[in-house]
């Protein structure tokens, strides 16, 4: 895997894995803090970072957790 394809997949990812996780987190929670935004940020980077580097047998994990119905 190259650079530009590593950076492709964490892209998509930040922004398919944000969506999901602002909508399915922040929708249940009524304030939020400094620390719960660097918490999401934290998470959201390190579950993008995994899944640019095992691409999609990561993705199929990943939205197994958001997989509801």
């Amino acid at each position: 895997m190259d650079r530009s394809e590593y950076w492709i997949r964490f892209v998509c990812g930040f922004i398919v894995l944000g969506l999901l996780s602002f909508f399915s987190i922040f929708k249940w929670i009524e304030s939020v803090d400094l620390w719960g935004i660097v918490g999401y940020f934290l998470t959201l980077l390190g579950t993008c970072h995994y899944a640019a580097k095992h691409g999609d047998d990561a993705w199929r994990s990943l939205l197994g957790w958001f997989h509801w119905w």
